[in-house]
């Protein structure tokens, strides 16, 4: 098995794999890095999940460093918002916990931003 195949090529050989878990997480990788293709973590995140759900330890690892990734990114933006609502540092600690509990109970593709659809073109 060629580690090195991504784009295109790379997609349909890995598709084509018996090992499936493992074909599945190359695929969310080469989505993940936009190794060839697009960067697109909506969907690397769908093979990822693919893959864990058959136990494979390093999609297992590849969700929860993008879940890690988006729920900072997601809890700066929360706290940035409610700044205004802070007057010391007790209401800066409750403000936190309530960003920190808000992110919590969100999925995964609800922490990542919001894909932009293609528009068709005309000619």
């Amino acid at each position: 098995m060629d580690d090195g195949l991504t784009g295109k090529v790379g997609l349909k050989y890995y598709s084509r794999e018996k090992n499936a878990s493992n074909s599945q997480w190359r695929i969310g990788n080469i989505y993940a890095g936009g190794l060839g293709v697009q960067k697109d973590l909506h969907k690397a995140i769908e093979y990822y999940t693919k893959a864990a759900g058959k136990g494979h330890a390093k999609s297992k690892s590849a969700l929860d460093s993008i879940r890690r990734e988006h729920e900072r990114k997601a809890l700066e933006a929360c706290m940035f918002e409610n700044i205004k609502k802070v007057t010391n540092d007790k209401t800066e600690r409750i403000v936190k916990k309530y960003c920190q509990n808000e992110i919590a109970e969100k999925s995964l593709k609800e922490l990542l931003p919001k894909q932009k659809r293609k528009r068709a073109k005309w000619f």
